[in-house]
């Protein structure tokens, strides 16, 4: 999946939550991690998506995935994804200066 387009992803991880999530005993099992699993699937599509060059989207994504589970706020993945966000935002302004 590391290879496919952010939105790609992100629809595979609903299709894929939404078929867990059908059965009564994954639900229960699922429960008490529920905001991580679904916080874990936005976040890895945030970093995607900034891999991808689609700011706005990560953005977005992240916010959600913190909503869903605040800890992943203070992660590793986390900080590539700030890294890949100031690559993002720094990159047109380099480029500005040096034409």
């Amino acid at each position: 999946m590391a290879s496919d387009q952010w939105k790609q992803a992100q629809k595979r991880f609903t299709y894929l939550t939404e078929n867990l999530l059908a059965a009564q005993a994954t639900r229960d099992y699922l429960g008490p991690f529920l905001g991580l699993f679904r916080g874990s699937q936005d976040h890895y599509v945030a970093v995607s998506a900034a891999g991808q060059s689609a700011l706005r989207p990560s953005l977005g994504l992240f916010l959600r995935a913190i909503r869903h589970h605040l800890p992943l706020l203070a992660s590793r993945r986390t900080l590539h994804l700030w890294r890949l966000w100031l690559r993002l935002i720094l990159e047109p302004a380099r480029k500005a200066q040096s034409q």
